[in-house]
């Protein structure tokens, strides 16, 4: 995040300069932190759409790879976002 930015308008610009896409978070769906010996991080999951472009990848990535919005393909995430997202009721949150 940038000093004074929400959680909205901080995955809005992330994810416009990580993709290219233009999206609009839709649902707050939940927050996972992850200690490490000399630094801390949190993060926010939301469900966004899409409302415009094409995914032109930034420099910091070499691949991407759309995903099921259910628990059958949660193994391929980061182990911080597994160990949340194995305990979701996927019909409650989508």
């Amino acid at each position: 995040m940038e000093f004074g930015e929400s959680a909205e308008e901080t995955v809005i610009r992330e994810v416009s300069e990580e993709t290219g896409l233009t999206i609009k978070p839709v649902k707050l769906l939940d927050t996972w932190n992850s200690v490490k010996e000399d630094y801390q991080i949190t993060g926010i999951i939301y469900s966004c759409i899409i409302e415009k472009g094409e995914v032109r990848l930034s420099a910091e990535h070499d691949r991407y790879e759309w995903l099921n919005a259910d628990a059958t393909e949660i193994d391929k995430l980061h182990k911080v976002f597994r160990e949340k997202m194995v305990n979701w009721d996927w019909n409650k949150l989508l």
